[in-house]
């Protein structure tokens, strides 16, 4: 006997550094390492976290996939590549290296394509492994893809189709979404109820059919714009610039010159600009446009119920007037030099002062009742525009408008409405610091936008109507005295009425007709706020 021990029926299943130890009584015990190889012989490889059951286009997700041997040893370093069956991966890396524990994670897969039944082989030298099947559904609206054929021609309608698609541009089909349109050129008006009249209330909301509409769009002007389609969590898309042409016998200035001179004009024969045969006579359904780069000067009356187009400048001279008839149009974004007695506006006539970047000059005019003056253009002008008159209708309606922009308290008397429609991102105040009241002959309507009565000194607007709000934020002080006087009823079916002065909060709401007056309420209201009824006012909640 020699004194050793033959042990030959050991085994060893864990791959990897391995201590075995020997010890006998009495005897200081000894050790060695052994190193022990999975066996590469027998291997398997199977999907350890399988594919979700449902995915969402274009959602990232994760697969993990192992290599053991009959022991569980996992196989280390070992190049595993995926394979897609019934569709194509749209992001992610398709061939990892298995970790010690034989575990290759692909943890950046993504499909953007629906579809069922789908599924994943993993492949590794001549082993296979086939993953569960899962579905791939459509996500949530992320945007909204909007379409039009350029270009199009003035004053006739063309369809704008509106599709709700995914973050990877799946068609979602919702079909309960209400969609706002809104364009670029305040010029546009939709119309979707489809009855050919553009631009009534609600004409510009629809909802989505199977995760698409297309919506009926008219644009007046001879311009390029863009069409926005919005919903109510904000998700939005635009159209690629829409070129809008004039039509057929509108004229356009082609040099300096008097407005009775033919070679002043040219004119639009459908396909080009050609020579006029004769000089704009300003007829329903014609468009008139004094180009920015030519100065005109009227000498002549003209009966305007089309629409005349100031890129730069108007002036008149001895026996010229415009007078601006039912359905007339007068939008300037040039000047117009002008008195009460040379341009004229008639009721049903409108006046659209279409800057952009800078105030402007509304031209001085005599201002008829059923007139409209609208302030439609601004963008980041933070100014107010000079020439501020005693309008019969004043109108804001500026969707691109981005400042705060405060009439300094100079806009004091409008003999007919006060309308806002819209301030974008911006407001519109009758005055900071500057005193000076307002007065409105007509009705105040707000159904978009933040308008303010005062940024400073104490103020009031007394409104001879009615007063309604149906959207938009109406603050009656962010500093100093505000107070609304009514005549006639009070209706606030939408948006928000409130004060946002927190240092001395004095706001006033005071009904002072003298006969019955109709209290409507749904919108939000907030701040303190104090409602007070004068003697010989009745005043009736509906």
């Amino acid at each position: 006997m020699d004194g050793s021990a033959s042990f030959s029926d050991l085994v060893i299943t864990n791959a990897g550094n391995n201590r075995l130890i020997a010890s006998a009584p009495g005897l200081a015990s000894t050790n060695r390492v052994i190193t022990i190889a999975p066996d590469v012989a027998n291997i398997t490889m199977t999907f350890v976290q399988e594919p979700p059951a449902t995915i969402g286009a274009g959602s990232v997700f994760t697969n993990t996939v192992q290599i053991v041997d009959e022991f569980n040893n996992g196989i280390t370093n070992t190049a595993v590549t995926l394979a897609p069956n019934g569709f194509t991966f749209s992001g992610g890396t398709l061939t990892r290296s298995t970790a010690a524990n034989g575990v290759a994670t692909f943890n950046n897969l993504s499909v953007n394509a629906t579809g069922s039944n789908y599924f994943i082989t993993a492949a590794s030298g001549s082993l296979t492994a086939t993953s569960t099947t899962f579905n791939v559904t459509v996500g949530a609206i992320a945007h909204y893809l909007v379409t039009a054929t350029t270009p199009q021609t003035r004053g006739v309608g063309f369809g704008v189709t509106v599709t709700a698609q995914d973050a990877v541009n799946n068609t979602v089909p919702d079909s309960s979404t209400v969609v706002t349109m809104s364009s670029s050129s305040v010029n546009v008006q939709f119309d979707s109820n489809t009855n050919s009249i553009f631009g009534e209330t609600g004409d510009n909301k629809q909802v989505l059919s199977n995760g698409t509409f297309t919506i009926s769009t008219e644009d007046n002007i001879a311009e390029t714009m863009t069409v926005t389609a919005t919903d109510g969590t904000g998700k939005t898309g635009t159209s690629p610039s829409i070129a809008v042409n004039a039509a057929s016998g509108d004229f356009r200035s082609a040099t300096n010159g008097n407005w009775n001179a033919i070679l002043t004009w040219q004119t639009w024969n459908g396909s080009n600009w050609v020579a006029a045969s004769t000089t704009p006579a300003g007829g329903a359904g014609t468009n008139i446009t004094i180009q920015s780069i030519h100065t005109v000067t009227d000498n002549v009356a003209v009966s305007l119920t089309g629409t005349l187009i100031a890129q730069v400048t108007a002036s008149f001279s001895t026996g010229g007037s415009i007078t601006v008839g039912s359905g007339g149009l007068v939008q300037n974004s040039g000047g117009i030099n002008s008195t009460a007695a040379t341009l004229i506006f008639q009721s049903g006539s409108t006046y659209q002062h279409s800057f952009t970047t800078v105030p402007g000059t509304i031209p001085t005019a005599a201002w008829n009742a059923g007139s409209t003056c609208q302030v439609v253009g601004y963008t980041s002008n933070a100014t107010l525009p000079a020439g501020l008159q005693i309008f019969a209708n004043f109108t804001w309606n500026c969707p691109n408008q981005s400042s705060s922009i405060s009439f300094g308290g100079t806009l004091t008397n409008i003999a007919g409405n006060f309308t806002v429609t819209s301030t974008g991102s911006g407001d519109l105040r009758l005055g900071n610091s500057g005193a000076g009241d307002m007065k409105v002959g007509g009705n105040f309507s707000q159904s978009s936008g933040t308008f303010r009565l005062t940024g400073g000194a104490n103020r009031n607007l007394t409104v001879l109507g009615n007063f309604s709000q149906t959207g938009g934020t109406n603050d009656l002080t962010v500093s100093g005295s505000g107070t609304l006087n009514v005549a006639g009823n009070f209706s606030q079916t939408g948006g928000t009425f409130t004060e946002s002065n927190t240092f001395i909060p004095v706001a006033n709401v005071v009904f002072n007709g003298t006969g019955v007056q109709t209290f409507t309420s749904g919108g939000a209201v907030s701040g303190q706020i104090n409602f007070t009824v004068n003697g010989g006012a009745t005043l009736m909640m509906s």
